[in-house]
């Protein structure tokens, strides 16, 4: 197991305050627009947006940063220097001066922070571990994400309905700067094979998307995972108006359907440390897919709040799964000197859904935001199936057990 690694170990804690903090960004940040300052759905979700975009066109470049320079000091910057603007928002919070551009500026600066270090945080796993553990520390890692889903906007919710927004905002802060403070003790073993610096910048970007394109099982993984990102995670931008104008929720009520996605996602990310993926990968990655699409679907009629948890706690159930086969399939698979460029393009896929989010709620003002967000779920599934039908290199691939 990856935690019996002592840098692995420190690495994890450290994850889990940065984790924590980016998690809250989509709750407190989302509810504060929601509810105090009462934006549209389409402020709302362009919020978020405003981060992926910064995120979107450095990813392939923080890859090479990724290949070329210290994991451990790219995440320690970002980490810092995230830090510093999020105790800055906290100020303007606590004295009343936030508003939609204070907002904005924090996402974009977050956003371009973020992508630095996206790449990084993938990259830096074999200097923590033996590669025999890669299963276990992608599961793990994993389950940090998918853990602070439900600690992040459970804390938050409960922190915010007892002392206010004030006191919501200052987590975001204390999360990376703890971050920070790991990392600085941190002792990873050295880098090893580093892309060829003979090449330039602009040419190590080609190498890797030609690498992705002419490697099947890579091109489709991340294909599957756009789509699913992009269309199918749209909902998580678009919960807090969702909650806010449809089901009439509570601050309270908006935390426990934040959660019980994040609980869903929990147990599958058990589910497949136990389970034997060795003959089931990419059966299991591509039908956990279509039902997250479906459920989501579902979520998006339904106006009863403890059915609406069920059906949350499925899709993160079933989003879990088909998320830790593809990052565990492109973990064992990647060239060391390719992984920062080729997780950056991976890791891409994380900050998408705000850019879905915008499209769901523009689409949602001529058809309304239940339809909006079965639109989007169901393209989803339909991609799926389709790369069932048109992919034998995806339907053969196993994900090996190496530890």
């Amino acid at each position: 197991m990856a935690l019996s690694y002592p840098a692995y170990r420190l690495y994890y804690a450290g994850l889990i305050g940065r984790v924590f903090a980016l998690t809250l960004r989509f709750s407190v940040i989302g509810w504060f627009a929601a509810s105090f300052l009462e934006l549209s759905p389409a402020w709302v979700a362009a919020l978020p947006m405003a981060s992926s975009i910064p995120t979107i066109l450095l990813s392939l470049p923080s890859g090479v940063i990724a290949d070329r320079y210290d994991t451990q000091k790219i995440l320690l910057w970002t980490a810092a220097l995230t830090a510093v603007i999020s105790w800055i928002l906290w100020i303007a919070v606590t004295t009343n001066q936030a508003g939609v551009t204070e907002l904005l500026i924090w996402a974009v600066l977050a956003g371009v922070f973020a992508a630095i270090a996206s790449p990084a945080q993938n990259a830096i796993l074999p200097r923590l571990i033996d590669m025999r553990a890669m299963t276990s520390a992608v599961a793990l890692t994993s389950m940090v994400w998918n853990s602070m889903r439900v600690a992040g906007p459970a804390i938050g919710a409960a922190v915010i309905t007892v002392f206010g927004f004030g006191a919501g905002f200052i987590l975001m802060p204390i999360g990376f700067t703890i971050s920070a403070i790991l990392l600085i003790i941190l002792k990873p073993k050295p880098e090893g094979e580093r892309a060829d610096s003979r090449l330039s910048a602009s040419g190590q970007m080609m190498e890797g998307l030609r690498f992705i394109v002419r490697n099947r099982l890579f091109f489709n993984v991340i294909g599957l995972t756009f789509s699913f990102s992009l269309f199918g995670m749209s909902y998580v931008i678009l919960l807090p108006s969702f909650a806010n104008d449809i089901l009439h929720a509570s601050t309270l009520e908006f935390g426990l359907l934040e959660a019980a996605a994040g609980a869903g996602a929990v147990l599958g990310t058990l589910v497949i440390m136990r389970l034997d993926a060795q003959s089931k990968g990419s059966w299991l990655m591509l039908i956990t897919a279509v039902i997250f699409g479906i459920s989501i679907g579902l979520f998006a009629f339904c106006r009863l709040i403890p059915l609406s948890m069920l059906i949350l706690f499925v899709a993160g159930f079933s989003s879990s799964i088909f998320l830790n086969i593809g990052m565990v399939t492109m973990q064992l698979n990647v060239p060391d000197q390719m992984r920062g460029r080729v997780m950056g393009i991976w890791s891409l896929t994380w900050f998408l859904p705000p850019v879905g989010g915008f499209l769901t709620a523009s689409a949602a003002e001529f058809v309304g935001l239940a339809t909006a967000l079965t639109i989007a779920a169901s393209t989803v599934s339909l991609f799926a199936i389709l790369i069932w039908l048109t992919s034998p290199e995806l339907r053969q691939q196993t994900v090996k057990e190496t530890g």
